[in-house]
């Protein structure tokens, strides 16, 4: 190097020592304004759903506080002079309308982020939709473990302890004070209460057996009155109450009417003296025991408090109207003002990343209502930014701390980022109902005699022939569609294929693309079959292989009056070494739903109104269970079995009635011996509220996804000598 060189390179490097640190420490050099959907130098669109009516609309106040709230920071200049619009919609509690107003909210009002829906089967019904969009769903107003499971929902954070940390800290109070106490617990039947009751148990440890009595109820049942009188007649004298707040008070009441006074221990979402405990009764209310991480605005305590006086002065001014002593107000303002840190911390970089972000960098913020020694803590591995809460005592008239303040984790706990799959079916019920198929087109069998089973298919059962394929397969109709069942000459009987037809929406290419990112490479065929021009093959595991199409040829040759003449294919059950496997592609990916199951060996899925499409039997075995084809009524079903003894087959099982599904079906063989069901009057499943239509013959009400016994089989008891549930 030439000592010109040398010279020129050392100044080129002071030059730049020089512009880099002009770059770096000059304070008028503004920083570059990012914004996504939802954000400008003007506004910052937030989006809300709330309960403004149906049976959690007591809580409809934290929006209308977070509504005021923000009011406030528009009336002092709003975000770095951005103003906040605040879009919330009435969701009535009820998922299915969470649905359609999220889908609102992002789609046509292109809010920013989601901010503290509240309840948690109305905010799973969206968690995946939110996070498939990528938009920041902060601050949820719910403390189901899942909603801060940061590794299955990215975009998702809860705000308050979560259910089984708060109910934990009550079941480890129970068990060190009252060693010896039988407890009776009154629960809701969802995921809130089963969280509830998993964290008591948890806390109880070894004392989970002083639990004597436990009682459920739906939240949309008028009363729980009972409830209470079962629990009162288990001689329990420890009552836990993990109700909803209308409920809640209405079981402290009925208490105190019915003469039950036991220790109570009420959760602390019910916590509010005017929405729950003046409703109850102050009297009936005394000495009830909770848990908070707020400061209780009728506390004399915090008289003095600086936190207290701003909150003070902003419902003097923002909510004249309302008690500023209800829980549901002070949560509300709460959540405002920690969204209002996030978004200051975001600065002029308003793009959804950055405020996820900034969520999850909150490092000790201190809130005006939170109790001292709580603070928010955040990061990109920790989506709960609230974890501890104190004991405390009603005395009548106001709330009394009691203790030191509790974190209710404990390290033996599984970690909380586990996937949605490990909780309750309700749960994944509660999920947006869009599956990619609709129907069940065809099944493909492989036949060891093509001849008799053909005359079987054709004379028996009453389907038309409609193609003969290039290896001399048969495709028969049920009636419209070109086939619904393919006969294929085979050394044993096994189940060559299943057909489901897409929703005309889908593009094949598209879902080709969409299986070979899920990690499952589809072959795309072309005039494979006659009546299809197109179609995707899959083998999702061994001995599972299935076609999906979007165009069939129909109308095909018409519904035949000979044989039984079914109306439809309906569904078909099969038995695999690998059924959790299929099911975990059928409803992660498919977006078929659970609707039933049997003691956990076969598992119920639909992808339309049908109680189930397809069942999965977890036996270690590759095979169909049974086929099933609908009937055109019930008066088909002796005439089904007359067309089936005329033709010299018998009858196995039935006709009785299903308690899964509750149809009314007969099982016979075909000549290869796969069952074959004739069913009519199945349950018809309404997804938009996770159950089936009510029937005069159902067990319960409502006929929710549940686990039967496998000697419920029969919902009329009836002992058929034929073993359906090995086929």
């Amino acid at each position: 190097m030439t000592r010109a060189f040398e010279i020129a390179y050392a100044c080129l490097g002071i030059a730049l020592m020089v512009f880099t640190g002009l770059a770096i420490s000059t304070p008028g050099i503004a920083q570059e304004k990012r914004y996504d959907t939802g954000a400008s130098d003007t506004v910052i669109k937030i989006g809300n759903t709330a309960p403004y009516s149906g049976p959690l609309s007591s809580n409809g106040v934290i929006a209308r506080t977070e509504a005021a709230y923000f009011k406030m920071i528009n009336d002092q200049g709003g975000i770095s002079g951005r103003k906040i619009e605040f879009i919330s919609y009435d969701d009535a509690y009820s998922p299915p309308k969470t649905v359609e107003q999220t889908r609102k909210l992002i789609e046509s009002d292109e809010v920013l982020l989601i901010f503290n829906q509240l309840g948690t089967p109305t905010t799973m019904s969206v968690i995946k939709y939110v996070n498939a969009r990528k938009v920041p769903q902060l601050f949820i107003a719910a403390g189901a473990t899942v909603v801060g499971d940061h590794k299955t929902y990215p975009w998702s954070m809860g705000f308050q302890p979560s259910y089984q940390s708060e109910t934990r800290i009550y079941g480890k109070y129970l068990r060190d004070n009252y060693p010896n106490g039988k407890i009776a617990v009154l629960s809701s039947n969802d995921d809130f209460g089963r969280d509830n009751v998993r964290g008591l148990k948890d806390g109880l440890g070894d004392a989970a057996g002083n639990i004597v009595a436990e009682a459920t109820y739906e939240t949309g049942a008028p009363t729980i009155d009972s409830e209470l009188v079962k629990l009162k007649f288990s001689g329990a004298n420890i009552f836990v109450n993990f109700a909803s707040a209308k409920f809640a008070a209405q079981a402290i009441k009925k208490a105190a009417e019915i003469g039950w006074k036991p220790v109570q221990i009420l959760h602390g979402n019910s916590q509010s003296i005017s929405a729950v405990l003046s409703p109850a009764g102050l009297e009936n209310a005394k000495d009830i025991i909770t848990a908070s991480y707020i400061k209780d605005p009728a506390d004399a305590a915090w008289k003095d408090d600086p936190g207290l006086k701003r909150f003070s002065d902003f419902m003097a001014k923002y909510l004249p109207g309302e008690d500023k002593s209800n829980f549901y107000v002070v949560y509300g303002y709460n959540a405002a003002q920690a969204l209002i840190a996030v978004l200051e911390q975001c600065r002029d970089d308003l793009t959804r990343v950055n405020v996820l972000k900034q969520a999850e960098a909150l490092k000790q913020v201190h809130l005006d209502m939170l109790l001292p020694e709580i603070a928010l803590n955040t990061s990109p591995t920790d989506h709960y930014p609230i974890e501890q809460m104190q004991l405390q005592k009603f005395d009548g008239r106001n709330w009394l701390r009691f203790g030191p303040t509790i974190e209710g984790a404990q390290e033996s706990d599984p970690p909380p980022n586990r996937d949605a799959e490990q909780y309750d079916q309700e749960v994944a019920m509660s999920r947006m109902f869009n599956p990619k198929v609709f129907q069940l087109g065809y099944v493909g069998l492989g036949c060891t005699d093509l001849g008799r089973s053909a005359q079987y298919y054709m004379q028996t059962l009453g389907l038309t022939e409609t193609a003969r394929g290039h290896l001399g397969e048969i495709y028969a109709s049920v009636g419209y569609e070109h086939h619904n069942v393919i006969l294929t000459k085979a050394a044993h009987k096994s189940l060559l294929q299943l057909g489901f037809q897409l929703k005309p929406a889908i593009d094949l290419a598209d879902f080709a693309k969409q299986l070979n990112a899920y990690g499952v490479r589809g072959a795309v065929k072309s005039d494979s079959q006659p009546g299809i021009s197109k179609l995707i093959e899959v083998e999702i595991a061994d001995g599972h292989t299935v076609q999906f199409y979007r165009d069939i040829e129909a109308p095909a040759p018409g519904f035949k009056n000979v044989g039984v003449a079914p109306l439809r294919l309906g569904h078909v059950a099969v038995i695999s070494p690998h059924a959790a496997k299929l099911r975990k592609f059928y409803e992660e990916f498919l977006g078929f739903w659970y609707t039933d199951e049997f003691e956990g060996i076969a598992t119920f899925l639909t992808c339309n109104r049908d109680h189930h499409v397809i069942n999965f039997v977890d036996i270690p075995e590759s095979r169909v269970h049974h086929i099933a084809f609908q009937l055109k009524d019930s008066a088909s079903h002796p005439n089904a079995c007359d067309e089936l003894r005329r033709a010299g087959i018998k009858t196995e099982w039935g006709p009785s009635r299903h308690t899964a599904g509750h149809n009314l079906a007969g099982y016979h063989y075909d000549p290869d011996k796969v069952l074959i069901e004739l069913y009519t009057e199945m349950d018809v499943f309404i997804p938009e509220l996770g159950m089936c239509e009510a029937r005069p013959w159902h067990e319960h009400f409502p006929m929710k996804p549940r686990a039967w016994k496998l000697t419920e089989l029969n919902a009329w008891g009836t002992d058929f000598a034929f073993n359906l549930g090995q086929g």
